[in-house]
């Protein structure tokens, strides 16, 4: 009798034990998701659909959203650690965003880590994100190829877009134009419009070139050229 009594004992310890475990361990099974987002905040044309890339030097605004069972988590009560190339960066309870200028130079990139923990100092959730960093670029249009013939009196109206440079402004830029080696100058506007006619009658070719940059950073720079062949 008093065996059974025993038994039975426990087994309703055994029974209140594992399911003291299966409530405790509930609560760091959730289907946990952490998103990363980020924006660069820089210059790039008003119709480009992509997202801005950030260079060196560049604002960048980081934030995340944590989401369990197909819901959004309020972080409010969550404490939320930022690494940045695994060197701790900025800590606090509900701290969402961060934001922070590119440091490193062209072809690198930011190590970002974000670490969530609760109420009980206990890490739930983590997650990296690798950002590139890239270099202000520009494009001409509309598109013509390299050595494309030409004829002349051909009106040319060309225009440079610029990419990711750190302004928010286009009357920051300087773009610098070669037309065969004659230099101008033209401050705030990407736009050349050119006559074939002005070339030398003795030339076959017509050499286009574009430097711009950052009048706030001369390092802040990209360059292009273009050739044409010129149909007589």
């Amino acid at each position: 009798m008093k065996r059974n009594i025993f038994l039975k004992i426990i087994t309703l310890l055994g029974f209140i034990i594992l399911s003291f475990k299966t409530q405790t361990n509930s609560s760091f099974s959730q289907n946990y998701e952490l998103i990363i987002s980020w924006q660069a905040n820089n210059y790039y044309p008003p119709n480009y659909q992509g997202k801005s890339l950030p260079v060196k030097n560049t604002n960048i605004a980081l934030g995340v959203i944590l989401t369990a069972n197909n819901r959004i988590i309020d972080l409010n009560n969550f404490l939320i650690s930022w690494y940045l190339d695994n060197q701790f960066f900025k800590e606090d309870y509900g701290l969402e965003e961060i934001n922070f200028n590119v440091l490193k130079n062209k072809k690198t990139n930011h190590f970002i880590t974000v670490e969530i923990y609760n109420k009980n100092n206990e890490l739930i959730t983590k997650k990296n994100l690798i950002l590139p960093i890239q270099e202000p670029q520009i494009v001409l249009t509309p598109f013509i190829p390299q050595n494309f013939p030409l004829k002349e009196n051909t009106l040319l109206n060309l225009e440079i877009l610029p990419y990711f440079f750190n302004t928010t402004n286009l009357n920051n830029l300087i773009f610098d134009w070669q037309i065969n080696n004659q230099q101008q100058t033209i401050k705030g506007d990407n736009k050349l419009n050119l006559t074939i006619t002005t070339i030398n009658n003795q030339q076959e070719k017509l050499i286009i070139k574009n430097k711009t940059h950052n009048e706030n950073n001369i390092n802040e720079r990209a360059e292009t050229f273009f050739e044409f062949t010129v149909i007589k």
